[in-house]
């Protein structure tokens, strides 16, 4: 008898468009969040009935909106269910970012590139052809399967019209119970489609002043309410958008709020630091992150996954520490790398001042390339005296050193192991 056994039986239920499984729990369906990069971090993307809270403490940046307008983009292409719970929701979903004129899927975008370089090749080393490009960041997936579920959106370029009119929106009156309610309804109105697809619920102005009096206890309370309903229903998944520096409540209500979501991340933009934009001028803020998801299983699939974090042996040395940055087409996540020691702005512009020996009364005298402008005719001389220091002291350039006696070890041959000092 063949102990072959086949992990998935035979007559599984097929896989919702535009999702693919984890590779660390088969059991998980992930959806893209639309940033490759951010995909990798997270174990490979966003799994369902999850809730992904994205935490953007900086008052003079959106970077949180940036997040989840890319998602709202994914589902959008994948023909995913979008709801999105807000006052302006169908003005961040026009604004949100669409593909280029001349779309390709990843895979042949990445095989175009590597067809360049071929061409381009320059002569090197024997030794070093074979190594691999030093990267920082995910720009293309592995499978056919994953191209379909993440595409490279360009900034430049917004939503047409005919996809908007898929989205549903809803007003954020914080009544808890009254809005939960509605959500309720609305996943249940989704799961009775056929064929049922992802749902993607959005909030991205979650306990702001348009929620009304929303304090710590009744944000939490809502937020593990919305947890326990994602799990009902394995076709849904939420992301949440919460600015802790318009938060009403105590700053500390933000990190109880991870003990209630699945995965919980913050950008902390530069905006308001300028020592970290001149420290940092290749990025715009770093990643730090809370709570990564870990759905049907005890260990968190993106520490053997993930290449960002980790590196290409995932788990095998520390974590990288990770940055975010936008360019004028995309966003991205990369490993946060320092510059080149001194900026590449500096520049010598005054003569170098420098410490050097000579023989004289001074030992250590500071000189410089400058000449001094004033003759030493005309300048003036002061003598000090100290008080209690003879003037023979006072006037030496500087007191004798005191040599210091050398220690003595002697070793006896009788006894190898007495040494005397």
């Amino acid at each position: 008898m063949s102990s072959f056994k086949r992990k998935t039986p035979a007559n599984a239920t097929p896989a919702l468009p535009g999702t693919i499984t984890c590779a660390g729990s088969p059991q998980t369906t992930l959806i893209s969040t639309g940033i490759p990069s951010l995909d990798d971090i997270l174990g490979g993307g966003l799994p369902l009935t999850s809730i992904f809270l994205i935490s953007a403490p900086d008052p003079h940046s959106s970077y949180g909106d940036l997040v989840l307008k890319y998602g709202l983009s994914q589902g959008l292409l994948s023909g995913h269910d979008l709801c999105v719970i807000s006052d302006n929701g169908k003005e961040l979903v026009e604004q949100s970012m669409w593909l280029s004129a001349s779309v390709a899927p990843i895979s042949s975008i990445a095989k175009q590139d590597t067809k360049e370089d071929t061409e381009n090749k320059i002569k090197i080393a024997w030794r070093y052809e074979q190594m691999k490009q030093f990267k920082t960041t995910i720009t293309s997936t592995s499978s056919a399967e994953e191209d379909y579920c993440c595409t490279t959106f360009d900034l430049t370029r917004l939503i047409p019209s005919p996809q908007i009119d898929s989205c549903g929106f809803e007003d954020a009156p914080f009544r808890a119970q009254t809005l939960l309610k509605r959500i309720e309804n609305l996943v249940q109105e989704s799961a009775s489609k056929t064929p049922v697809v992802p749902l993607r619920i959005c909030i991205p102005d979650f306990a702001t002043a348009s929620w009304g009096d929303a304090t710590g206890l009744k944000v939490a309370t809502f937020m593990h309410a919305l947890r326990h309903l994602m799990r009902r229903f394995p076709h849904a998944c939420a992301t949440v958008v919460y600015r802790s520096s318009l938060f009403p409540g105590v700053e500390n209500w933000s990190q109880k709020l991870n003990w209630v979501v699945d995965a919980s991340i913050t950008l902390s933009a530069f905006s308001g630091d300028l020592a970290l934009i001149a420290g940092f001028p290749a990025y715009n803020g770093f990643l730090r992150m809370h709570k990564l998801p870990a759905l049907h299983t005890l260990s968190i699939p993106s520490d053997k996954t993930s290449a960002l974090r980790f590196g290409e042996g995932s788990g095998a040395g520390g974590e990288n520490n990770l940055a975010f940055k936008c360019t004028r087409k995309r966003m991205v996540f990369e490993t946060l790398h320092l510059d080149v020691e001194g900026g590449v702005g500096e520049r010598r512009t005054k003569p170098a001042v420098h410490l050097s020996e000579s023989g004289g009364e001074n030992p250590l005298r500071l000189e410089s390339t400058e000449k001094s402008p004033m003759p030493a005719e005309n300048g003036s001389r002061v003598d000090v005296q100290l008080e209690g220091v003879s003037s023979d002291l006072a006037g030496s350039g500087s007191p004798e050193k005191t040599k210091k006696v050398k220690k003595k070890v002697v070793f006896h041959s009788d006894r190898p192991d007495v040494y005397d000092f």
